[in-house]
């Protein structure tokens, strides 16, 4: 998907002259870069494993999460709603088992009361240029010193049941679901069919109005009633999904 990201990647490296592939790599082409002098390879966000680690000098990956807790590839929404204490960044050694290599730099960071997927995914935005500086500062030693991790049984994938939003459900837990998902959204059903819905606000006061009732629509915004009040959501954040 193209965004803001891919689109500072591409600008870097067409600065510093560095190719760009798109597709899964496969083991010849790894084991080409390394025939070439490659000696690193850096992940972030990468949904697939890399073959053959043995021939790698270097191997590392950045995780989202104190490791071992929070091992999974959808940590955030937990860090905010289960185990704020797991907040931060690892990384860690590239291994045959998803994020489960010796674990080389570790940095935490800290939720506030309010704090959302959203601001959280920013934080650890900015604390993670910094990680990375601290371990190319000396990248020998912090990889000779990585320690092994505890055996500890990673996170699901949340289901799509787990950001579904009753209009029966009080302010708080709906508000505590908004903020655990953020922008890979909650879902609503609305109008005859399930939406994921990227932004929302509640509002917890008396509305003499049925749950699930529409109160107000704009060309900008809808307000639907809850148990204990409504919410308000931007027309432009309301997404068609189909359930099964």
């Amino acid at each position: 998907m193209e965004n803001d990201f891919s689109e500072q990647i591409k600008r870097l490296a067409q600065k510093f002259n560095i190719p760009i592939h798109y597709k899964h790599p496969s083991t010849e082409e790894l084991i080409a870069y390394v025939n070439e002098g490659v000696e690193m390879f850096f992940v972030a966000e990468y949904p697939f494993k890399i073959p053959s680690i043995d021939m790698l000098k270097y191997g590392v990956n950045l995780h989202t999460s104190l490791l071992p807790e929070g091992r999974g590839p959808t940590p955030l929404p937990y860090l905010i709603k289960d185990i704020p204490h797991a907040a931060g960044l690892t990384l860690h050694k590239l291994s045959s088992m998803f994020d489960s290599g010796d674990i080389i730099l570790q940095q935490p960071i800290n939720l506030s009361s309010s704090e959302t997927l959203n601001s959280l995914s920013i934080k650890m935005y900015l604390a993670a240029s910094i990680l990375v500086e601290q371990l190319l500062g000396d990248l020998s030693t912090y990889y000779e010193r990585a320690v092994p991790q505890i055996p500890q049984q990673g996170l699901a994938v949340p289901d799509l049941t787990e950001r579904l939003i009753e209009w029966t459900s009080s302010g708080r837990n709906i508000a505590a679901k908004i903020k655990a998902f953020g922008h890979f959204g909650v879902i609503v059903f609305f109008a005859g069919k399930y939406w994921r819905v990227t932004h929302a606000e509640v509002v917890e006061c008396e509305n003499g109005e049925p749950p699930g009732t529409l109160i107000y629509k704009s060309n900008d915004l809808v307000a639907i009633t809850i148990v204990d009040g409504f919410i308000v959501i931007p027309v432009s954040a309301f997404f068609s999904i189909e359930l099964n």
